[in-house]
């Protein structure tokens, strides 16, 4: 009997097992595999393996590094071992943590947060950016919306108490006797107290001199009490959506073109004619404007994308649960929504987009029948 072919097929296949595990093990977490016009893959790392490959590889010329992570715990979690290192700037971008077609609005934390992400993404150079799959889904207003409605106020500079309370309003600033989160704005005589979108730390004192910004200063919204004296403040707008009167007036011009019902039934169309923030209005964001965008429209040129394991799951996942919520929600007649493909971007349409787009894919552990060497079959016939 020759044994030769047999011979043969044994050792090309224990070559090429071989070279699997030599691709695993020759893996250097402070010298990851250099990027490439294709994607790269890298073993399933976590904790401060992952931490330490994503900073050498953001220290890398390409730009900035932006990791798509399964869900907002893996991303968390990825922001602290990240911000251990104390090496490159780090940021998450949230998601609203709340259902999809949810009755209630995100926390005004949670879109503070977003609203200076946002803001800054576009002109990034260098640092890590984190998404999890639920955000990377959602679809978000347009760019030149968010670069258009930023106000800078400076000292020195002319500012009308009464067109700036407008402007406050216009831009979704909720008034209050005083402020104590994002979004809200106090005024007494010529002091007007504001919290701006973006500022998560601290609240903004603005002295008016006649109408003349005499001052700006820093305050601690328990104790009321000045901290620091400086000469801007960039306010954004304090929804991710226009609420000016042009604004109101288109969505309800789209309202009643999409849904056939009696408007004069429906809460939401109701208080968005009488100037209120409706609880759960984010749901309905394609109204506000001509065209929705995605996260990927904010990245900037160059940018590398990191697809960490799990992220398909997590976004088939997530799909089943939107269509799922919109199943349950579709027959209020009072309340009619939005269908799941307006809102946020299919499972296929992302994971084939990231196809292209990924720099970088952590794999998922090698299977047994990677790593073990099984004998050949031999044909006996």
């Amino acid at each position: 009997m020759n044994i030769s072919p047999i011979l043969s097929q044994f050792r090309a296949l224990v070559d090429k097992r071989l070279s699997k595990l030599s691709a695993v093990t020759a893996f250097q977490i402070l010298n990851p595999p250099r990027q490439t016009t294709e994607t790269v893959d890298w073993p399933n790392l976590s904790g401060f393996a992952l931490a330490l490959s994503l900073l050498t590889f953001s220290k890398r010329a390409g730009g900035l590094v932006c990791v798509i992570a399964p869900d907002a715990y893996s991303a968390r979690v990825l922001r602290d071992d990240l911000a251990a290192l104390n090496d490159v700037p780090v940021d998450v971008f949230p998601d609203w943590e709340i259902l999809p077609y949810d009755l209630y609005s995100p926390h005004p934390d949670l879109i503070s947060r977003r609203l200076d992400l946002l803001s800054r993404l576009p002109s990034a150079t260098t640092g890590i950016v984190i998404i999890s799959m639920t955000a990377l889904m959602q679809r978000l207003p347009p760019t030149q919306w968010i670069s258009s409605q930023s106000l800078s106020l400076q000292v020195g500079t002319q500012l009308g108490l009464d067109a700036f309370r407008e402007e406050l309003v216009d831009a979704g600033y909720v008034s209050t006797d005083q402020v104590w989160q994002p979004g809200q704005y106090a005024c007494r005589g010529s002091v007007i107290d504001l919290w701006p979108m973006g500022q998560t730390s601290h609240p903004f004192r603005v002295e008016l001199f006649d109408e003349e910004i005499e001052s700006i200063r820093t305050f601690d919204p328990d104790s009321q009490r000045s901290v620091e004296k400086i000469n801007e403040v960039i306010l954004l707008p304090a929804q991710e959506y226009p609420y000016d009167p042009t604004a109101r007036s288109a969505f309800k011009k789209r309202f009643r073109l999409r849904f056939e019902i009696d408007v004069r039934k429906s809460i939401l169309y109701n208080e968005v004619s009488e100037g209120v923030h409706a609880q759960g209005i984010e749901q309905y964001l394609p109204l506000f404007f001509d065209e929705m965008q995605t996260f990927f429209d904010y990245l900037p040129k160059p940018h590398r994308l990191v697809l960490l394991a799990g992220t398909e799951e997590a976004s088939y996942a997530f799909h089943h649960q939107i269509h799922h919520r919109f199943d349950q929600r579709q027959g209020d007649i009072e309340r009619p929504i939005l269908t799941p493909s307006e809102l946020y971007v299919p499972a296929d349409n992302l994971m084939e987009s990231l196809q292209s787009r990924t720099s970088v894919r952590l794999r998922q552990a090698h299977s047994a029948s990677d790593i073990v060497l099984c004998p050949p079959q031999i044909d006996l016939a």
